[in-house]
């Protein structure tokens, strides 16, 4: 078939193609067959993802690719607010059991927020509670949860 003048490329416009994107790469690691479940994450809301420093974007793929579909469990509205964990502390994340990212589903997601009141040095010791009482974690009352900073440090992990 023809091509219409209309669809033909205009030569007399000369245009630049933008340069990759430096996370470029990192998304190329995401399998195909994932990709559709990041369209979950509204549109306007892709910026703040540019708050999580680049070079950190490594870390991330230490997660199993077939978890991610549960961070569709993360309410959009709710992910400026992780940019209140330092950048620096999210290599700990991979202290986390990758089996246990499905229990994160049990946090309800106005509390998200609160989890800045955690201190980061205590994040990596998260695994000391034993894993089939992480659900249980929307029984501790919300005005209460800043008050986890009280929660001692022991190199065995949270007492």
């Amino acid at each position: 078939m023809d091509c219409l003048p209309a669809c033909l490329p205009d030569s007399s416009k000369t245009e630049t193609l933008p340069l990759p994107h430096p996370l470029l790469p990192y998304f190329q690691a995401i399998p195909y067959h994932l990709l559709p479940h990041l369209q979950a994450i509204l549109y306007h809301l892709l910026p703040h993802l540019q708050a999580i420093l680049y070079h950190l974007l490594p870390h991330l793929q230490s997660i199993p690719y077939h978890l991610l579909p549960h961070l569709q469990a993360i309410r959009y509205h709710l992910l400026p607010h992780l940019q209140a964990i330092l950048y620096h502390l999210l290599p700990h994340f991979q202290s986390i059991p990758y089996h246990l990212l499905p229990y994160f589903q049990a946090i309800p997601y106005h509390l998200l927020p609160h989890l800045q009141s955690i201190p980061y040095h205590l994040l990596p010791h998260l695994q000391a509670i034993p894993y089939h009482l992480l659900p249980h974690l929307q029984a501790i009352l919300y005005h209460r949860l800043p008050h986890l900073q009280a929660i001692a440090y022991h190199p065995q992990g949270v007492l």
